[in-house]
């Protein structure tokens, strides 16, 4: 059974990607691409976060919980911000 990780993970990226909007603003030259909008709800989709076949919830080894883009995942940030940056020149 997969775990929901983009809805556990949700509440962090909201406050990282506040911080990079603040740590941005000001800023020029800097594009921003909304990854948080494509990957919304498809977290199982697009990130490395499956559930082993033998998952111990009491186990402390939480490896398995990469929040981070799979191949899919990065194809659409490519895309993205591919797409930024063709608008923006």
């Amino acid at each position: 059974m997969p775990i929901a990780l983009d809805s556990l993970s949700d509440s962090y990226v909201g406050k990282i990607n506040d911080c990079i909007r603040q740590g941005t603003a000001d800023a020029e030259n800097v594009g921003i691409v909304d990854v948080y909008t494509a990957f919304a709800g498809r977290g199982q989709e697009l990130l490395y976060a499956v559930t082993p076949v033998d998952f111990d919830p009491y186990e402390m080894n939480m490896s398995f919980m990469d929040p981070h883009p799979n191949a899919k995942g990065h194809l659409i940030i490519g895309r993205l911000t591919a797409e930024a940056y063709q608008k923006d020149n």
